[in-house]
């Protein structure tokens, strides 16, 4: 299931961020026609053109730069859904004034009309009840072009495609016609240390075909069960879930998403507390489907995997969620996990921003399973290590 990542912005950007809040609270005037407020709307633009924004920040990204002004403009609405509604914009992408054209949209509703606009060297400006109806720069283009990049898979899943494969199926996973067959069956018991202790146990069996989303599948249910403590605090939980799956051709797995159930059974502490478990319900829809690409590449070689994923909790819909996970195939080696010695291939990965977390797993040769999983994370300055070790496992009933 995707984790959520808060954004990190500079401080204009909180400036912004902190305009738009107030601006909901506050009253609006009065709404004026659309096409007429567009045009007045263009020469305000036009009149504050020489503002203190340094102009060639917005000129070198119009040079080089894929980032439009329409990708932007539909990013405010993506990212400021309420401030900007989608489905009430009017779009005004050819907004003369004065013989300069400029690209805005208006917004109307109770609020009366709130204006975003773009002009051709990439200033953005916005009017309304979020401004207290004064108009009011955003920065450039150019400052916001990475965000906007960063989330074009969420706001438009169409315009992303999946990530290719680098070469052939290295020997590190069992391939697709193996791992999918009705019947397959994998038991692990996992060994928890570091900054918690417990167990986990897995148990995965793939039943076979189905649909999903309107697609052929192949379901494989998976059965969770951790117990670990943490600080003191004891704390279980079990996860059910199925994946939907494909051969993705070649040996690799194409996953669509899953459907899934999570069962906390509470958090018990040293001083007798307790905390009462619950239960949630999930769906994610990975748009587009995930092919296993890590497994494409060679010691030494490295790959970026691009994922978008929508998730509804408990009937609630969550923002499609994107995000790029780097992985390194760092060498094949033998290792020791717990009295048992095992030919794995070691990876690293992490989400390529400027991280504080970094995930090894040494993968078994030919299984794909890993034997050893360890996540370094600093926090507030402070390191922390997990380690999740395999203490025995099996495939259809033969021991790893």
């Amino acid at each position: 299931m995707a984790t959520f990542i808060q954004d990190l912005q500079r401080s204009v950007i909180s400036v912004a961020t902190a305009a738009v809040i107030g601006g909901l609270s506050a009253c609006g005037g009065g709404a004026d026609a659309p096409s007429e407020g567009a045009v007045q709307f263009a020469g305000q633009m036009r009149a504050t053109t020489l503002s203190a924004v340094p102009e060639g920040r917005a000129m070198t990204l119009a040079a080089g730069s894929p980032v439009t002004a329409d990708m932007v403009l539909d990013w405010a609405e993506f990212k400021f859904a309420s401030l900007f509604p989608k489905d009430v914009a009017q779009k005004f992408p050819a907004v003369v004034f004065e013989g300069v054209t400029y690209n805005a949209r208006a917004y109307s509703g109770p609020w009366g009309t709130r204006y975003l606009g773009i002009t051709p060297d990439g200033r953005i400006f916005g009017l309304g009840d979020f401004t207290n109806n004064l108009l009011q720069a955003f920065d450039t283009v150019a400052f916001w072009a990475s965000q906007v990049q960063g989330d074009q898979c969420a706001i438009n899943p169409g315009s992303c495609t999946a990530t290719p494969p680098a070469g052939p199926l290295n020997n590190c996973t069992l391939p697709a016609a193996q791992a999918l067959a009705t019947g397959t069956r994998f038991q692990g018991t996992y060994a928890v240390s570091g900054s918690s202790t417990g167990q986990i146990t897995f148990d995965s069996l793939v039943q076979g075909t189905g649909t999903f989303e309107g697609q052929a599948v192949i379901r494989i249910f998976s059965k969770t069960e951790t117990s670990i403590s943490v600080g003191g605090a004891a704390v279980t939980f079990s996860s059910e879930d199925t994946s939907f799956v494909q051969d993705g051709g070649n040996g690799f797995t194409r996953s669509l998403g899953a459907d899934g159930k999570t069962v906390s059974g509470g958090i018990s502490t040293s001083g007798g507390g307790t905390v009462v478990g619950t239960t949630s319900l999930f769906r994610t829809v990975f748009t587009p489907p995930e092919l296993d690409v890590e497994f494409s590449i060679q010691p030494g070689q490295s790959i970026s995997k691009n994922s978008v994923a929508t998730t509804t909790v408990d009937g609630v819909r969550m923002p499609a969620f994107a995000s790029t996970t780097i992985y390194n195939f760092v060498i094949r080696e033998q290792i020791n996990v717990r009295g048992r010695t095992y030919n794995t291939c070691r990876y690293t990965s992490s989400d390529g921003m400027p991280s504080t977390t970094t995930t090894t797993t040494w993968y078994i040769v030919n299984r794909g399973v890993a034997a050893r999983t360890q996540t370094m994370s600093t926090i507030n300055g402070k390191l922390t290590t997990e380690l999740t070790e395999l203490v025995q496992g099996s495939v259809n009933g033969a021991p790893l």
